[in-house]
């Protein structure tokens, strides 16, 4: 058997990709074996076809040759043990065989927990996860360059920059989804209004560029592509750094993990999500513009596509931070959210909220309450996102089942916990209490719209009933659709609950019955564009053609109409 204070974790290539999410993994484990009181952890890189250095077959094909994922596991994986000085060992593994002999021999905690070589996470989402362990206030000790390479930089520094603060840029120049590329010309007149008394702008390109010949477009300034290639060395500029700049890329994870990094990252939404909503920090459990849960006061995260204004606004504003306290802030920071109670989780569990489909409103609950157990207030957020949310996973409503059913032992008369526990159970698949749920309908959606959980930002009211509809038909469920839509209708007959009803009845066939309920609301002048196609549709099924294209066509002119005063 292992030591039973050394964690393991397994980066498992069957789903995780060759990049710097390997980072993300590596520090989580360190920061959760820390706060599971164990002296180190060992990092496990389990393949996915062949061996851990023969990446033949992989799954990210469609993004990296065999080739590049070879050189990412010796050049992104390999040197991040060296930046973790906790970190016991790495293993590459020869096969998966390999990894689980590992496993069944490990006498410490595993990460992520519940690992199987057979059954590995289907997503490792790194962000997510990383964002919600710093939220528990764990303390993250991140990444510390050595000091052999910090002796480096500061060799090259004193040789390049002297006694001026150096600034660095990291481009992204990636043949790869490259709208997420720097905008060079942008970086370059911002480095050409640096004070070159002050300052010292030092630029590093994209590794496929720094093989090329002298670059023109760089004239004038410094590049330190020995940092580009090597990423120990690279950890130490960052480190030296007065300030670190670049858009969101592989190497921000690195900031992202290392307190002793001063940084200004742009376009971290990435740009064809600008814009969106729910906004695109959400789905990591940020709220739009706010820094990394863990980040220092000289860490900064911006969602905007860099400008020069947004550069220039951006850096003066770190610079004002640093010089109001240099001794501090030349220094290594502490990383860890000091506010990670009770109001800090509703916050996140909120914002997650604003991805119906998705638990993890409910999972940072969870984990939560695995750290604080029977923190009730922490019980009725969860309870509210259970209510609220579409999820099926069933892991996270068996656990959330165990805890309202634990509550309610000692806290009967929490009716918001009642409530969950009823939902939870018809979805796991016992409908006993469905009917008791529907009579409660109205004082669910009340409490939850009351709470403000129900639609963060917009002015819509949450209707639970015709989200209860919804999940079921998700599920394949139509009988206890159907069941809880008419309940609906009866009970408050509003456009949007006969429109969902009779795209339930359109989806199991029952179209004539899902016409008649569509016509009553255009009889009433209630039209919309959803309700004409929908009745598009269901006219095409009944072969009727002529009234079929009649509503086709006004769908898409009210579609139009709706966008537009939309917009306004």
């Amino acid at each position: 058997m292992g030591d039973a204070k050394t964690l393991t974790a397994f980066y498992d290539l069957r789903s995780a990709p060759y990049h710097f999410d390997f980072v993300f993994v590596a520090v989580m484990a360190d920061a959760i074996g820390l706060d599971r009181g164990c002296t180190g952890f060992e990092l496990v890189i389990v393949p996915d076809q062949g061996s851990g250095l023969n990446c033949t077959d992989h799954r990210h094909s469609d993004q990296f040759s065999a080739e590049q994922a070879n050189w990412r596991t010796a050049n992104i994986f390999m040197p991040t043990v060296a930046l973790l000085p906790k970190c016991l060992g790495l293993t590459v593994c020869a096969s998966r065989q390999h990894a689980q002999t590992i496993l069944d021999a490990a006498g410490g905690p595993i990460f992520p927990d519940d690992y199987s070589v057979e059954a590995p996470p289907e997503n490792y989402w790194t962000n997510d996860e990383f964002s919600m362990l710093a939220n528990m206030g764990v303390e993250i000790p991140g990444l510390r360059a050595p000091q052999q390479a910090l002796d480096y930089v500061d060799r090259w520094i004193e040789n390049h920059a002297g006694n001026r603060k150096v600034v660095s840029i990291t481009l992204r120049e990636s043949g790869h989804d490259s709208k997420r590329n720097s905008n060079l010309p942008v970086w370059v007149e911002f480095a050409k209004r640096l004070d070159p008394e002050i300052y010292f702008p030092v630029f590093l390109s994209d590794m496929d560029r720094i093989f090329e010949s002298a670059r023109e477009d760089l004239a004038g300034f410094a590049t330190f592509n020995e940092a580009v290639a090597n990423l120990i060395l690279r950890c130490a500029f960052y480190e030296r750094c007065y300030i670190t700049m670049m858009v969101t890329q592989g190497p921000s994870t690195m900031c992202y993990m290392d307190g002793a990094i001063r940084y200004i990252i742009v376009k971290s939404t990435p740009p064809e999500l600008y814009g969106s909503y729910p906004p695109y920090p959400i789905s990591i459990g940020l709220d739009v513009g706010e820094p990394w849960p863990h980040a220092t006061i000289y860490q900064r995260r911006v969602e905007e596509p860099e400008s020069l204004d947004l550069l220039e606004s951006e850096f003066h504003r770190m610079v004002g931070l640093i010089e109001s306290d240099p001794d501090n802030a030349l220094g290594r920071q502490r990383m860890c959210r000091d506010d990670a109670g009770p109001e800090n989780i509703a916050r996140i569990s909120r914002l997650y909220g604003l991805l119906p489909f998705m638990s993890r409103a409910v999972i940072i609950c969870q984990k939560y309450l695995d750290r604080n157990p029977g923190e009730l207030s922490v019980l009725k957020t969860m309870a509210r996102a259970d209510l609220r949310l579409q999820h099926q996973n069933p892991k996270i409503l068996a656990r959330s089942r165990e805890l309202y059913a634990q509550a309610l032992k000692h806290q009967a008369d929490e009716d918001l916990l009642q409530f969950a526990l009823a939902k939870v159970d018809t979805v796991i698949g016992d409908s006993s209490k469905l009917d008791w749920l529907i009579e409660r309908a109205d004082l669910i959606q009340e409490m939850l719209n009351e709470d403000g959980q129900a639609a963060p930002d917009t002015a819509d009211e949450f209707d639970f009933l015709l989200s209860l509809a919804s999940l079921y038909v998700r599920m394949n469920r139509s009988t206890e659709a159907v069941h809880v839509s008419k309940a609906a209708v009866r009970m408050k007959p509003t456009k949007d609950r006969i429109t969902n009803l009779a795209m339930i009845l359109e989806a199991i066939g029952n179209l004539e019955e899902a016409r008649d309920l569509l016509l009553q609301l255009v009889d009433q002048g209630e039209m919309s564009a959803l309700i004409c196609e929908t009745l598009g549709r269901i006219y095409k099924s009944l072969g009727e053609p002529g009234l079929a294209i009649d509503f086709i066509q006004r769908g898409v002119e009210l579609s139009a109409l709706e966008s537009k005063s939309a917009s306004t």
